[in-house]
Protein backbone atom coordinates (compact mmCIF):
# COMPACT_ATOMS: atom_id res chain seq x y z
CA UNK A 1 0.00 0.00 0.00
CA UNK A 2 2.79 2.40 0.92
CA UNK A 3 4.56 1.54 -2.31
CA UNK A 4 1.45 2.37 -4.34
CA UNK A 5 1.07 5.68 -2.54
CA UNK A 6 4.71 6.50 -3.18
CA UNK A 7 4.35 5.71 -6.88
CA UNK A 8 1.25 7.86 -7.18
CA UNK A 9 2.87 10.81 -5.43
CA UNK A 10 6.00 10.58 -7.55
CA UNK A 11 3.93 10.44 -10.75
CA UNK A 12 2.04 13.59 -9.74
CA UNK A 13 5.32 15.32 -8.99
CA UNK A 14 6.67 14.30 -12.40
CA UNK A 15 3.53 15.57 -14.12
CA UNK A 16 3.77 18.94 -12.38
CA UNK A 17 7.43 19.25 -13.30
CA UNK A 18 6.69 18.26 -16.89
CA UNK A 19 3.92 20.85 -17.20
CA UNK A 20 6.21 23.54 -15.78
CA UNK A 21 8.88 22.60 -18.30
CA UNK A 22 6.37 22.71 -21.16
CA UNK A 23 5.23 26.18 -20.05
CA UNK A 24 8.84 27.39 -19.87
CA UNK A 25 9.54 26.10 -23.39
CA UNK A 26 6.34 27.71 -24.66
CA UNK A 27 7.36 31.10 -23.26
CA UNK A 28 10.86 30.80 -24.75
CA UNK A 29 9.47 29.88 -28.17
CA UNK A 30 6.93 32.67 -28.01
CA UNK A 31 9.51 35.35 -27.18
CA UNK A 32 11.87 34.04 -29.88
CA UNK A 33 9.11 34.12 -32.49
CA UNK A 34 8.12 37.66 -31.50
CA UNK A 35 11.73 38.80 -31.82
CA UNK A 36 11.97 37.24 -35.29
CA UNK A 37 8.74 38.91 -36.36
CA UNK A 38 9.99 42.26 -35.09
CA UNK A 39 13.15 41.86 -37.17
CA UNK A 40 11.13 41.07 -40.28
CA UNK A 41 8.73 43.94 -39.70
CA UNK A 42 11.69 46.29 -39.26
CA UNK A 43 13.17 45.12 -42.55
CA UNK A 44 9.82 45.50 -44.33
CA UNK A 45 9.29 49.00 -42.91
CA UNK A 46 12.76 49.97 -44.11
CA UNK A 47 11.94 48.66 -47.59
CA UNK A 48 8.57 50.45 -47.58
CA UNK A 49 10.22 53.76 -46.72
CA UNK A 50 12.83 53.23 -49.41
CA UNK A 51 10.20 52.44 -52.04
CA UNK A 52 8.06 55.40 -50.98
CA UNK A 53 10.99 57.77 -51.45
CA UNK A 54 12.02 56.29 -54.80
CA UNK A 55 11.46 58.53 -57.81
CA UNK A 56 12.93 56.31 -60.53
CA UNK A 57 12.72 52.67 -61.47
CA UNK A 58 16.42 52.15 -60.71
CA UNK A 59 15.95 53.47 -57.16
CA UNK A 60 13.02 51.13 -56.60
CA UNK A 61 15.05 48.24 -57.97
CA UNK A 62 17.84 49.07 -55.51
CA UNK A 63 15.28 49.08 -52.67
CA UNK A 64 14.13 45.61 -53.65
CA UNK A 65 17.69 44.30 -53.80
CA UNK A 66 18.43 45.76 -50.35
CA UNK A 67 15.24 44.19 -48.98
CA UNK A 68 16.12 40.78 -50.42
CA UNK A 69 19.64 40.99 -48.99
CA UNK A 70 18.32 42.02 -45.58
CA UNK A 71 15.74 39.24 -45.49
CA UNK A 72 18.34 36.72 -46.62
CA UNK A 73 20.58 37.78 -43.71
CA UNK A 74 17.69 37.49 -41.26
CA UNK A 75 16.84 34.00 -42.54
CA UNK A 76 20.44 32.83 -42.30
CA UNK A 77 20.62 34.13 -38.70
CA UNK A 78 17.42 32.23 -37.86
CA UNK A 79 18.82 29.10 -39.47
CA UNK A 80 22.01 29.32 -37.40
CA UNK A 81 19.98 29.71 -34.21
CA UNK A 82 17.81 26.75 -35.15
CA UNK A 83 20.83 24.54 -35.85
CA UNK A 84 22.44 25.53 -32.53
CA UNK A 85 19.25 24.66 -30.65
CA UNK A 86 19.03 21.34 -32.48
CA UNK A 87 22.64 20.45 -31.63
CA UNK A 88 22.09 21.38 -28.00
CA UNK A 89 18.91 19.31 -27.85
CA UNK A 90 20.65 16.33 -29.47
CA UNK A 91 23.51 16.53 -26.97
CA UNK A 92 21.05 16.59 -24.07
CA UNK A 93 19.18 13.58 -25.46
CA UNK A 94 22.43 11.70 -25.92
CA UNK A 95 23.48 12.48 -22.34
CA UNK A 96 20.12 11.28 -20.96
CA UNK A 97 20.35 8.09 -23.00
CA UNK A 98 23.87 7.42 -21.72
CA UNK A 99 22.65 7.92 -18.14
CA UNK A 100 19.81 5.45 -18.67
CA UNK A 101 22.20 2.89 -20.13
CA UNK A 102 24.56 3.40 -17.20
CA UNK A 103 21.71 2.83 -14.70
CA UNK A 104 20.66 -0.34 -16.51
CA UNK A 105 24.25 -1.61 -16.49
CA UNK A 106 24.54 -0.88 -12.76
CA UNK A 107 21.42 -2.94 -12.03
CA UNK A 108 22.92 -6.01 -13.74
Amino acid sequence: MKFLLLVLLSSFSFADNHEAEKEKMFQENKSRMQAHLDERIGQLNKAKACISSATKHDEMKKCREEMKAGMKEIHSDFKEERLERRESRDELRKKKLEEKIKKIDEKK
